[in-house]
């Protein structure tokens, strides 16, 4: 009986310590006052969080005292700690230092100098010797007709 009454104090306390969060909601703009869509909101303390919606608002669970993180591309990441429940107005600044020009390619990203010298050299070691090859659409195979095949070709596949 001793060991339940124990557990169930145990129980009791984590639920009072997990109602010390508190909502605490905000919008993130650039330096022109345009809202942020998709911002990382990151709550340092318990490694929850979310993202900005369309307007840059944001509502996450933190405590006072716990720092929040707003990471995106482009932009430095910024850190707040939280003062008190009042929504929070954050403007994050352009990382200037580090932006190149990327591109985005299938899962990763590639500066784009090298994904254009790639494409670049690409297309030079190939050597065309046809051109009737180069064109190719599809559910269309190519065949050799003569003359009279090809009319009978062309009315039968307006006639689809």
């Amino acid at each position: 009986m001793r060991n339940y009454a124990i557990l169930l104090c145990c129980f009791f306390t984590g639920l009072l310590s997990a109602q010390n969060l508190q909502v605490i909601t905000g919008e993130v703009t650039d330096a022109m006052g345009e809202p942020l869509i998709g911002v990382s909101v990151l709550v340092k303390e318990t490694s929850s969080g979310t993202i900005t919606d369309m307007e840059g608002k944001f509502t996450v669970s933190a405590d006072i005292g716990h720092t929040l993180q707003f990471s995106y591309v482009g932009y430095t990441t910024q850190n707040l700690v939280i003062a008190s429940t009042a929504p929070l107005k954050v403007i994050l600044t352009e990382d200037t230092q580090r932006l190149e020009e990327l591109v985005v390619v299938g899962y990763g990203t590639q500066k784009k100098v090298n994904l254009t010298g790639s494409v670049d050299q690409a297309l030079l070691d190939e050597t065309i010797n046809d051109v009737r090859d180069r064109v190719k659409l599809p559910g269309y195979s190519k065949a050799e007709l003569s003359s009279q095949e090809a009319v009978r070709e062309a009315v039968r596949k307006e006639r689809r």
